[in-house]
């Protein structure tokens, strides 16, 4: 017993350093940190993943939404361009075209936000409508005088007014979010 007694006497100063080093890793020290830091680094990582859930998510149901409200689009703008004093349904094509502009409108920021997150470029929501059939053009030539011109579509029918207002609202949001496109 003596024996032990006079090496950790003899050696107090190793019981000390030994001391300080274990007090100091596993006290307030540097595993602590380390773990604490970790712990939030796969903490921010799973919030980042439930927050692209989420934005897919919604994406995925302002697409379906938009989706299922072009046949309807399909149906009264055809109904307009056929007969232009149909009020009711005039109106109603006027509501859908801003319904499908703000939910486009929305599906494009949350996209832009998305491509944010995920460091890419957004993919924009794309009509898939196409454009209305120009009417039928009848030309009727006289021998004698000379043919006048052709007559092309309307620029009614050139440029619908639901693309305008997606052209618009794309534009304003490229610009706020400061994105920009190569020629």
């Amino acid at each position: 017993m003596s024996e032990n007694s006079g090496f950790v006497r003899r050696n107090a100063w190793l019981w000390s350093v030994l001391t300080f080093a274990v007090g100091f890793v596993f006290g307030p020290g540097i595993v602590w940190q380390y773990a604490e830091l970790r712990s939030r680094a796969e903490a921010r990582a799973d919030d980042r993943i439930r927050l692209e859930r989420e934005l897919y998510e919604r994406l995925q149901v302002l697409a379906n939404d938009v989706l299922s409200k072009f046949p309807r689009h399909f149906i009264l703008r055809d109904a307009f361009f056929e007969d232009k004093e149909a009020y009711e349904q005039r109106t109603e094509r006027l509501a859908l075209d801003q319904k499908l502009v703000s939910l486009i409108g929305e599906y494009n920021r949350l996209e832009a936000k998305l491509a944010r997150l995920e460091n890419r470029k957004p993919r924009w929501f794309v009509v898939p409508v196409p454009r209305p059939d120009p009417p039928a053009l009848v030309m009727i030539v006289p021998s004698d005088e000379p043919s006048p011109p052709a007559e092309g579509p309307t620029p009614e029918r050139k440029r619908e007014g639901l693309f305008e207002a997606l052209d618009e609202d794309l534009k304003s949001l490229k610009q706020s979010e400061g994105l920009t496109e190569k020629p």
